[in-house]
């Protein structure tokens, strides 16, 4: 060990065997290590010793662990152990990554597809929504701190790392120490991180992922400056420069997404990640809604929020306040029973739900009725006069006067006449309304056949005591 620094084959607390060096920082150094009794390739993060007597530096280092332990989550890099060197330096044993992180994936490939980047940002906010739900801000989001690694089953997975100067959301509201330095990668900070003019909270992250997102589409990043005071006032008053002036295959949806992320106003980003997720869950591949909804369910959002990214996807939603109580109702998973709880309705609001029901029923009463009328209404009568059968209704003879046999019905003679008259006159006729409009043939034998039909003459009114037969078939 050199200057405290690992080398190649030293045994650290007696089971690790170094392999190579990984990385160095500012404050550490990442190896490949070998643990001597499992035979299992792990990363050791060691604390230089320069830094490693500082109080701050060294409570970073701890609070780094105890995050990073905390969280469940298969997208964070799980903590294996913790202890220190013989010469006294703090360490952490991880799991060991294959892969490359973002930053390296740009500087290899150039702009991602959007799809692509869709899924990898996706991935990193299932891991914050964890993070976020334990009260824990990342603080220090960016490529380098993405790392992309492979699942056995072939598979993408990106771990976020590096919780070094993460806090809780009511840990601090600065991106300064108290000696002034600047604490985290300005790039990818908040104003509020900046200039401390509020508290750092979640949507701090929801910045910096805006600003990940940004570069990984474009290979640039949003806020492009020669110094740190340009920096600042770039990121504290100047917009950042659209991405489809950079990348015109981006869909503008995308781009209005990053704007929202880089509101200079907190209170004008995305209220938490999950909504962040359900906006970009339709650029991302078939299984983007799903880690949207999963994202809704560890904050406990409402789920409504998951199917808000499809209004956002017309960059015209751009200034929408996407909340999750002003998100549309969930349809695409409907059936999750994470979301099946069903809300418990107040007295008020039950009588509310009756009212409604009772007016739509009448509404709907009402509408039936006038149309059922005015169809009686059109059967009747046609400006006053119809096609109609007239029906004798004494059955004792027929219009030709040769009586009818017994139990046989009279007749039908197809007259057009006024059936209005024919009521008011209360003839002893049968008015079948139901007949065809046109006059049916009915034949007539050579014996009975009778010359052209002619408007029989109207029977007197019956005597008192009996009524008219008059009925409708």
């Amino acid at each position: 060990m050199v200057s405290g620094v690992p080398t190649t084959g030293d045994i650290i607390a007696g089971k690790y065997r170094v392999e190579r060096v990984l990385g160095k920082g500012g404050m550490g150094v990442v190896v490949a290590a070998e643990h001597l009794h499992l035979r299992e390739r792990v990363a050791l993060k060691l604390m230089l010793p320069e830094v490693a007597h500082d109080p701050t530096a060294l409570a970073r280092f701890v609070r780094e662990g105890r995050s990073m332990v905390r969280i469940k989550s298969e997208h964070v890099v799980r903590i294996l152990d913790v202890g220190t060197t013989d010469a006294g330096l703090p360490f952490l044993v991880m799991e060991h990554l294959d892969g490359a992180d973002l930053a390296d994936v740009l500087a290899h490939k150039g702009p991602l597809p959007v799809r692509d980047a869709v899924d990898y940002l996706l991935q990193a906010i299932l891991a914050l929504s964890e993070a976020h739900a334990l009260g824990i801000v990342h603080r220090d989001l960016k490529p380098t701190n993405l790392f992309l690694t492979t699942r056995r089953d072939g598979t993408s997975c990106v771990k976020v790392l590096d919780f070094g100067i993460a806090t809780g959301e009511r840990g601090g509201s600065r991106g300064l120490t108290a000696t002034g330095l600047l604490v985290g990668s300005p790039q990818y900070m908040s104003p509020e991180q900046l200039f401390g003019n509020g508290r750092v909270d979640a949507r701090a992250d929801i910045w910096a992922l805006g600003c990940v997102l940004y570069e990984l589409v474009t290979a640039a990043v949003p806020f492009e400056a020669v110094s740190l005071p340009d920096l600042l006032i770039k990121v504290q008053g100047v917009a950042p420069t659209p991405i489809a002036s950079r990348v015109a295959t981006v869909p503008v949806g995308v781009d209005a997404i990053v704007m929202k992320c880089l509101e200079k106003d907190a209170a004008r980003r995305f209220a938490d990640v999950s909504v962040l997720a359900a906006a970009l869950a339709p650029f991302g591949s078939e299984g983007a809604l799903e880690t949207a909804s999963r994202v809704a369910r560890v904050l406990k959002s409402d789920p409504r929020v998951v199917v808000a990214g499809a209004r956002f996807a017309d960059a015209g939603m751009a200034t929408l306040a996407m909340t999750p109580t002003t998100a549309p109702a969930l349809s695409v998973t409907a059936d999750d029973p994470a979301f099946a709880r069903p809300r418990p309705r107040t007295g008020l609001g039950m009588v509310a739900v009756a009212v409604a029901g009772l007016v739509v029923l009448l509404l709907v009463g009402g509408t039936v009725l006038l149309a059922t009328r005015r169809a009686s209404s059109v059967a009747r009568a046609d400006d006053g006069a119809v096609d109609a059968q007239i029906v004798l209704a004494t059955g004792a003879t027929s219009p030709s006067g040769t009586p009818t046999p017994d139990g046989e019905s009279p007749a039908l003679l197809p007259l057009d006449v006024d059936a209005r008259a024919a009521v008011g006159s209360g003839a002893g006729l049968v008015f079948d309304a139901s007949a065809p409009k046109k006059p049916s043939s009915v034949p007539v034998s050579p014996s009975t056949a009778a010359p052209a039909p002619q408007p029989p003459a109207i029977a007197p009114a019956p005597p008192a005591g009996n009524p008219a037969d008059f009925r409708r078939r």
